[in-house]
């Protein structure tokens, strides 16, 4: 008797295969076919007869048929082994299928979406073009979701997730994480709301201190694909690509390595070192606590540091350039790459901000940073902090950013050492001494710098900029053109440079040279130093016992209240000590003394 006769004795439209004592069954009951596995490899199948009215199931090469109209839903349980199971093109009922334990293969072609559960093993899945649900479960599993809004979890285990067309929710790792013993407490990551996910990995986000081996931590690539996705990758050194669309990226906890791709995403790597890259669009990124590099690429991005030293680049690639493994290579090579009107906030810790082209607006936060404002009139402010602010760009003749001890390289299949410790790289490291190696270049926009509190160090190079100290002991570089140098408090000094320029310093001994060009220097509160060098120059000492030096030009110097000295230098010089006090003047120049006899002339 064949296997296809002893199907149809039973009269109540159900099939039982006897093998080795394991029972095989397909029953349909209340619209519902139902189909169970063995604690074997099973090989099961369910397709639509070409005229559409029959349900074929193929199970372990023996098929019965069942009249499609009387099932509206179709659940198939794997059990043990390592299971096939397949739902063929053309199918119109809606699916449930596990596939329990084994390595599992499980794909559904039907016409509606599907849940999936993999359960344990190494599983691969591909879902329908409609909308499905998927769960990968432990093991190490490959999930496609193909087309429609998919919702996929890949579950305990380093996953590849693959999500397709359609605005699909993907998480890498589950919200229940088996509990190691003692209990794992963590904080949560932020993530979006339709992600219900908490995890842990052996990090400062923990409550309590676990050895490294003792927290579950697992590694997921998942790629977004067309559509607007939310994707969330938790615990473990996860690789996670938005692709085009509007997408939602959260990291999570582990060091991450995502490329947001095309479209306005929002990427937020959480805790830990992650590298991030924004791709086109108007990108919001965060790189959290920990030490990050993230990049901006083209369009208009606002960029948080977060927590950390970090690496902010405004503009640069798009995505990962092969063979790039040293962020001082990176930034010497594709800092000024791409263009968009950025806003980066260093946050706290000792951060190196590249703004690149374009207008932007750079806040860099507690700490020591180092920002590099790039071509196009942009806004720099350190904040508290010893800063180093340079408004334009440079080109290096020596490398003088800090070089990490810890060199970062995406490559296929292999981790990333996203971003180095904050020990490996820290922008304390750049010595502001070395700026003068850097030749500038001469197509500078006008650039906004405040120092903030601190003792900075300021730049503008190239363009008519402004440059503003605030609190601490600042050291100020017009560049070229004809910039504006305000000190504020503090003991100052300000370099000119080229340009007619023009230099306050306010409260505290200052010190101003003002180089090439016809200069204005005023003194401001305290006892004060200026040179005027070339040009000619006009000089103020306001309050304070000043000290001024015309140099070369027809300078001009005015001693203001306090016992100054006075000297013209080179050319014919104007000098005037018209306060009353005790001046000295050493001046072969035209020297206007009104009311103030008590000057002393030394030469």
């Amino acid at each position: 008797m064949s296997k296809r006769s002893t199907f149809n004795r039973f009269n109540a439209q159900s099939v039982e295969y006897l093998e080795s004592r394991a029972m095989l069954s397909a029953t349909v009951s209340n619209g519902e076919l139902t189909i169970e596995g063995t604690p074997d490899a099973d090989q099961i199948s369910v397709s639509i007869s070409d005229d559409n009215v029959n349900l074929d199931v193929d199970i372990n090469g023996s098929v019965v048929s069942f009249p499609s109209a009387g099932i509206n839903k179709i659940s198939v349980f794997g059990r043990a082994g390592d299971d096939r199971i397949a739902i063929g093109e053309g199918v119109p009922q809606s699916t449930h299928l596990e596939g329990n334990e084994g390595d599992d293969g499980i794909s559904s072609s039907g016409r509606r979406g599907a849940t999936i559960l993999g359960g344990p093993g190494n599983d691969k899945i591909e879902g329908t073009h409609a909308a499905d649900r998927i769960d990968g479960g432990a093991g190490d599993d490959s999930i496609a979701g193909r087309d429609g809004d998919d919702n996929i979890q890949g579950g305990i285990g380093n996953d590849t997730i693959l999500g397709g067309r359609g605005n699909d929710n993907l998480v890498g790792d589950p919200r229940d994480l088996p509990d190691p013993a003692p209990v794992v407490a963590a904080a949560a990551d932020g993530a979006a709301d339709n992600a219900d996910g908490q995890d842990v990995e052996a990090d400062r986000s923990l409550v309590i201190d676990l050895p490294p081996e003792r927290v579950p931590s697992f590694d997921d690539i998942i790629h977004g694909g067309e559509g607007d996705d939310s994707i969330h990758g938790h615990a473990g050194f996860d690789r996670l690509f938005g692709e085009s669309g509007n997408d939602t990226i959260r990291g999570g906890h582990g060091r991450d390595f995502v490329e947001a791709g095309d479209g306005n995403d929002n990427v937020d790597g959480g805790p830990a070192g992650d590298v991030i890259f924004g791709g086109e669009g108007n990108d919001r990124l965060g790189g959290g606590d920990g030490s990050d590099a993230v990049v901006g690429g083209s369009g208009n991005d606002r960029i948080g540091g977060g927590d950390g030293d970090d690496w902010l680049f405004g503009d640069a690639t798009n995505e990962y350039p092969a063979g790039y493994v040293n962020p001082v290579k990176y930034a010497i090579d594709f800092a000024n790459t791409n263009r968009g009107r950025d806003g980066i906030s260093g946050g706290d810790g000792n951060d190196i901000i590249l703004a690149g082209n374009d207008r932007d607006s750079v806040r860099g936060g507690d700490g020591n940073d180092y920002i590099q404002g790039g071509y196009g009139r942009d806004r720099l402010a350190g904040n508290n902090g010893d800063d180093v602010i340079l408004g334009d760009s440079m080109f290096v003749n020596d490398p003088v950013l800090p070089t990490p001890d810890t060199d970062v390289e995406p490559v296929d299949d292999q981790p990333i050492d996203a971003v180095p410790e904050p020990a490996n790289r820290v922008a304390h490291e750049f010595d502001p001494d070395d700026v003068d190696q850097l030749s500038v270049s001469r197509s500078g926009a006008r650039d906004y710098i405040r120092g903030g509190p601190g003792d900075d160090r300021l730049f503008g190079q190239g363009g008519r900029d402004v440059i503003v100290g605030g609190l601490g002991n600042d050291r100020m570089h017009g560049g070229l053109d004809s910039d504006r140098m305000t000190g504020g408090d503090g003991d100052d000094t300000m370099y000119g440079g080229d340009g007619n320029d023009r230099m306050f310093g306010e409260a505290g001994n200052d010190s101003m040279s003002g180089g090439r060009g016809s200069d204005f220097m005023n003194g401001g509160t305290d006892d004060d130093r200026m040179n005027g060098n070339d040009g000619s120059d006009f000089m103020y000492g306001g309050r304070g016992r000043d000290k001024m030096f015309g140099a070369a030009g027809r300078d001009v110097l005015v001693g203001g209240f306090g016992e100054d000295k006075l000297y013209g230098g080179d050319d014919a010089d104007r000098i005037f000590a018209v306060d009353g006090e005790v001046d000295e003047i050493c001046a072969e120049d035209i020297v206007h003394v009104r009311n103030d006899r008590k000057d002393v002339f030394v030469c």
